[in-house]
């Protein structure tokens, strides 16, 4: 794990020309299999770029954008870090886990989904890695996700009043600084040859965040996908 300053982008990567801060958190250029899957075509191959395989217990794609904000975290001088989501949430255990890594103390706003009207706290998974990881964690009375933001928000608030330097990494929002964790990836393609050996590329994306990093990432690239 590193923290640098004026990183290892290329020159002609958008990211040297935009990014000040980065660290770095989990194995790059994870693979990309042929995916079996049942009834398809003959003339037809799905393949899957395997981000379970990021490395270490933050496995997934959520450590791309932490890489960012974790490092704009350090660079402001922050030492605590507020997340929100549902108490399900793969982001949020992603953010105690790399957190906890760096130093930082973890407060999280969690929300009850639908499915978990009256959910047993101690079998949930991310949530219980979260207390083992030793965050701090609000549950919402209500299950919005309105609400675990305005928590989030009382939390700063809080926590700056108490002599603490909190950041809040926001998810989706305008400015967020995990986008450039998508345009990154979306170059990690390129050099695994996604664009000339695919003609489609398909995720699946809440916020947006994912496929507007994709979008400019294939855009810079003249479009090819």
């Amino acid at each position: 794990m590193s923290f640098v300053q004026n990183h290892i982008f290329g020159s002609g990567s958008l990211l040297a020309m935009y990014v000040t801060w980065h660290s770095t958190l989990f194995q790059k250029r994870t693979p990309i299999l042929k995916w079996f899957l049942p009834q398809i075509p003959s003339d037809f191959e799905i393949y899957i770029k395997r981000d379970d395989l990021t490395g270490g217990a933050i496995s997934g794609h959520k450590v791309r954008r932490l890489e960012f904000h974790l490092a704009e975290a350090l660079a402001t001088n922050c030492d605590t870090l507020i997340g929100y989501g549902c108490i399900t949430s793969n982001n949020c255990r992603t953010l105690a886990v790399s957190g906890k890594e760096l130093g930082f103390d973890v407060h999280l706003s969690l929300y009850k989904t639908l499915r978990l009207k009256k959910p047993s706290l101690s079998f949930i998974g991310n949530y219980y890695i979260n207390m083992i990881l030793g965050a701090h964690l609000y549950l919402s009375p209500e299950s919005t996700e309105s609400s675990s933001q305005k928590k989030q928000t009382e939390l700063k608030q809080l926590l700056s009043v108490a002599g603490y330097s909190p950041y809040i990494v926001c998810s989706g929002q305008p400015g967020d600084v995990g986008l450039f964790g998508y345009i990154d990836c979306f170059e990690e393609l390129i050099t695994q040859g996604v664009t000339e050996k695919f003609s489609d590329l398909v995720l699946s994306c809440g916020s947006g965040l994912t496929a507007a990093g994709f979008i400019i990432g294939n855009y810079r690239n003249g479009g090819k996908l």
